[in-house]
């Protein structure tokens, strides 16, 4: 999020907002997104997996389910 808009929000409503603040937040945000794409990396990996387990399974129905997603 750009340091602009953080300080717009937070200098208007605290007066403890400084400079600092807004790498500190910018930082924490950057954290957060990066921790989160690689949730998402894991669960689309967990889904290939489980989609090739279904895909490659003898058990009569699974296979045909598997092709519906």
């Amino acid at each position: 999020m750009p340091t602009r808009v953080l300080d717009s929000y937070y200098s208007a409503n605290w007066a403890w907002w400084n400079n600092a603040k807004a790498n500190e937040i910018q930082k924490a945000m950057q954290m957060m997104l990066t921790e989160q794409r690689s949730r998402w990396k894991q669960l689309l990996a967990l889904q290939t997996e489980n989609f090739l387990r279904l895909e490659t399974c003898k058990i009569p129905g699974l296979a045909s389910l598997a092709a519906r997603h």
